[in-house]
């Protein structure tokens, strides 16, 4: 049996297909980026004014924070 015969065939300027997404779907994918990175940092600056517990939690907190942030930005603005 030829081993070549069930390997699917590239298409052909598939690389050059634009993937856009709809403006709800930028807007909903970026508010929900905005919110998990805003309650993080809140949540971050509560922990470290508390000055209770684990200081490593807080730092998690922000750096958590800024990613989802700077995901929600991205989405709104350059995906």
């Amino acid at each position: 049996m030829d081993s070549n015969a069930h390997k699917p065939l590239p298409i052909k300027g598939a690389s050059k297909i634009k993937k856009e997404d709809c403006l709800p779907c930028r807007l909903s994918g970026g508010a929900v980026g905005l919110s998990i990175g805003y309650f993080s940092l809140r949540k971050a600056m509560q922990l470290q004014k508390a000055g209770a517990g684990n200081p490593n939690k807080a730092v998690a907190l922000g750096v958590t924070g800024v990613m989802f942030t700077s995901a929600g930005l991205y989405r709104l603005f350059l995906y």
